[in-house]
């Protein structure tokens, strides 16, 4: 009686046209008795397209489980840094505070500003369809000058401690201002400016300029350092391209500067590069239109007011910290920290405003802004307080009045007091 015996291959072909094709081929043999191949058979089958979705569908799922760690990570960072923000703007209640100390404080707010910009990268990751409405106008000179005080650790504590010496030069024009995410740009300033200075291990010079072309609001950086061939000047915005070995960096720092330009509409280039003389950069934003800032104009007889808030959300150190916030504008305060006490305190008590955290254990703020609907209508209003951004359509259907977003200061807290 024969025998048949089958097995599947898969080989990558390139047609004459140089496209690669994956071809799956399975074969069939016959045998005898006597274990002698009688028939061979085959069927070729071009499985290009089944093995691009294929890899597209684990990358895809790679990336979801990517995107809910990092709102995970990125929830703990905006309660975080509210804890931050909420003691900074208790210690600046205090009256008669020294010139440095408030300058410290200013510096320190610069800073949380710009992690919070990081943390809003950090939820769109893995979750392209999440809407950016944190970019503003911001002055891209002031941004520079900030990012370059931060980096100042690396082109001065550093190179003196290791004999060698950079020299910062900065020649910044009056320029309109540009529409971006705050945090991200100063990350790719960031990255530029630690680019040039690995670029000069023996110390050098950094020449920073702004100003107004055609073509828009320019920056160029230019480092007297080793400079780059040809080929590695088409190369260095390339994710994982690095001339610098594994220990300086892997290679993502340009590539994440250049995705983050480009996605602001702005064009990052090698504007010109010499081996052995150094390299200039040049980052080019297009003219945006300038809007008039409203001054803000608040409803005194509210403003007076004295309300009664209920502030929900299960951050102790928060709750304690917008206790005494929210009591220095005026106002009187409770705090609950779970969904289920702050209900418990409304059926007893008379309350004008309700805040409240989304993410909570047993009763989450989705679920307590329904309880409230519910029970009490709209007689109370109801302030959403996330580090998410929460959607118009999302906000009608709920009945949510306010959201106010993670971390925020308490210039904005009284914006919001303002506009009850």
């Amino acid at each position: 009686m024969d025998s048949i015996a089958s097995f599947t291959i898969e080989f990558r072909i390139y047609t004459p046209e140089g496209e690669l094709k994956i071809i799956k081929c399975t074969i069939e043999s016959t045998f005898n008795t006597e274990d002698k191949v009688m028939i061979l058979q085959g069927v070729d089958q071009d499985v290009t397209a089944q093995k691009i979705f294929e890899r597209e569908l684990v990358k895809h799922e790679r990336l979801k489980a990517i995107g809910e760690m990092s709102s995970s990570i990125a929830h703990d960072f905006n309660n975080s840094l509210q804890a931050m923000v909420g003691n900074m703007e208790v210690i600046k209640l205090q009256k008669e505070l020294s010139d440095s100390t408030q300058i410290g404080l200013q510096n320190i707010e610069s800073i949380i500003s710009d992690i919070a910009g990081r943390v809003v990268a950090l939820q769109k990751f893995g979750n392209i369809a999440y809407a950016d409405s944190s970019v503003e106008l911001i002055d891209f000179n002031e941004l520079i000058e900030n990012s370059l005080k931060q980096t100042r650790p690396l082109w001065k504590d550093k190179k003196e401690k290791e004999g060698w010496s950079i020299t910062i030069q900065s020649d910044f024009k009056e320029i309109p201002r540009i529409r971006c995410n705050r945090g991200e740009l100063k990350a790719a300033v960031y990255n530029l400016i630690k680019n040039s200075i690995e670029a000069m291990p023996e110390g050098g010079n950094l020449s920073i300029k702004t100003g107004v072309k055609k073509a828009g609001i320019f920056a160029t950086f230019t480092d007297s350092g080793v400079g780059m061939t040809e080929v590695n000047k088409e190369k260095v915005f390339e994710p994982f391209f690095s001339t610098k070995g594994f220990e300086l960096g892997r290679g993502l720092g340009m590539s994440g500067a250049y995705r983050i330009i480009n996605r602001h509409q702005g064009d990052i280039r090698v504007l010109s590069s010499e081996v052995g003389k150094g390299t200039t950069f040049e980052i080019i934003f297009p003219f945006v239109k300038q809007e008039v800032a409203q001054p803000m104009v608040i409803n005194q007889s509210k403003s007076n007011d004295s309300l009664n808030v209920l502030w929900v959300d299960d951050d102790l150190i928060i709750t304690k910290l917008v206790d005494t916030l929210v009591k220095s504008i005026g106002h009187k305060i409770t705090v609950a920290n779970s969904g289920k006490m702050g209900l418990k305190h409304l059926e007893s008590n008379p309350c004008d405003i309700v805040f409240t955290d989304l993410g909570m254990p047993e009763m989450n703020g989705w679920e307590l802004i329904d309880a409230i609907r519910k029970k009490f209508g709209d007689a109370i209003k109801i302030i959403v307080v996330t580090g998410w951004e929460v959607e118009e359509s999302v906000k009608k259907e709920k009945g949510i009045d306010i959201v106010l977003q993670k971390p925020f200061s308490l210039e904005m807290l009284k914006k919001v007091f303002s506009n009850i």
